[in-house]
């Protein structure tokens, strides 16, 4: 580069600022993608243990398919049964 010292010096701290940025960019998309996941994994697991539930399986069977604590089948079918 042909910038005197005192302006190569702030070009290459705004450079880091630029990938300091992108990798900043980065990990909140990559932290989003796994929120979503966790939300698709939770709706797919409240959805078998609503229809085991509607099948009459027992809790423990719900929970050891859809690695749900028992305590939440049980809320998932309190809720059915008040429909």
């Amino acid at each position: 580069m042909r910038l005197p010292q005192d302006d190569q010096f702030s070009y290459n701290r705004y450079l880091d600022y630029l990938h300091y940025k992108a990798s900043e960019i980065l990990s909140l998309k990559s932290e989003e993608e796994d929120r979503v996941r966790l939300d698709e994994r939770n709706i797919r697991n409240i959805t078998i243990a609503t229809k085991s539930i509607l099948k009459r399986f027992d809790n423990q069977t719900i929970s050891d398919l859809t690695d749900m604590t028992v305590e939440q089948i049980e809320e998932i079918r309190a809720n059915l049964t008040k429909k």
